[in-house]
């Protein structure tokens, strides 16, 4: 999107979103990925509006994400912003005239090796959201 939109975009967004965008505009360090990230959300509701399209009225709509993405300070490990991913796909899925069916935690396992991140042994799961016709 233009620059000029770009505030306009962002206020169209979910709570949960908004959120992440505020961090990212604060943050001198992480604002090139305000940008990005504002078009990956904007795509993901675009995706999100075909869904609903395109499904029957008896159909389920099945996605995977990350439960959480964490911004933290890579030398103290100091957490700065955690993405509730799963309740921004829900929100969005919402917004884009889906119903949110159920959400699915599947914790997962990390393989944290020695050349790993730093928070790289912290817990991790994905969900599963699922939506269908509201």
């Amino acid at each position: 999107p233009a620059q000029s939109d770009t505030f306009h975009l962002e206020q169209t967004m979910p709570t949960a979103i908004k959120r992440t965008f505020e961090f990212l505009r604060n943050d001198k360090q992480r604002l090139p990925k305000y940008l990005p990230t504002l078009n990956y959300y904007v795509d993901l509701e675009k995706v999100l509006v075909s869904t609903r399209e395109c499904l029957s009225d008896t159909g389920k709509a099945l996605f995977v994400v990350a439960s959480a993405h964490t911004f933290y300070i890579h030398k103290t490990k100091q957490i700065l912003h955690t993405v509730d991913a799963t309740r921004a796909v829900s929100e969005l899925g919402v917004k884009a005239g889906l119903k949110l069916e159920e959400i699915i935690r599947i914790p997962l396992k990390k393989s944290g090796g020695l050349n790993a991140r730093p928070r790289s042994t912290d817990e991790y799961s994905e969900s599963v959201v699922v939506f269908s016709k509201s």
